[in-house]
């Protein structure tokens, strides 16, 4: 009885088909909350004011927490290891706040509630042309200034340690 080459039908195939399917999500959970973040809008900027009253105030809306709310700080390199931004967002879209609801739909309301004033920062990345018409992304620390501008100054194709 040969197998390769023969199609096998599924047997929940035709009731995912038929959208009868009862998944995880389908399942009542009473009690359950909803959350939704609220994301930064600008790609590098300081953090003034997180405005939350409104949201707050919003009925079936639970709670709306902020960095200054969590007990959690940071343990590992950089501001990698927390979960909302606590006064400076460092990529777009980086979660600033969360807004705890009653229904998925009122987390989303809520969110959109909470205001948020950022203060833009100068890029850490400068981008140049160069003769060839390409464009060169370049970052430069503090401690590196003076290395780079040697570098750039010594117009040599060869590096040595």
């Amino acid at each position: 009885m040969p197998t390769i080459g023969v199609s096998t039908p599924r047997r929940d195939s035709e009731p995912k088909v038929r959208g009868t399917t009862r998944f995880a999500a389908d399942i009542p959970v009473p009690g359950l909350l909803h959350a939704r973040l609220v994301l930064a809008h600008e790609a590098h900027a300081t953090i003034k004011a997180i405005q939350t009253d409104a949201a707050a105030a919003l009925p079936g809306v639970v709670a709306v927490l902020t960095a200054r709310d969590l007990p959690i700080v940071g343990s590992g390199p950089g501001r990698l290891y927390e979960p909302l931004a606590r006064e400076e967002v460092v990529y777009a879209g980086q979660p600033v706040a969360i807004v705890v609801a009653e229904s998925e739909a009122l987390a989303e309301d809520g969110g959109e509630l909470v205001e948020v004033e950022l203060e833009s920062l100068e890029p850490g990345y400068t981008y140049a042309r160069s003769a060839t018409d390409r464009i060169s992304a370049t970052r430069t620390l503090p401690c590196q200034a003076a290395e780079v501008s040697r570098m750039r100054s010594s117009r040599t194709t060869s590096w040595t340690p």
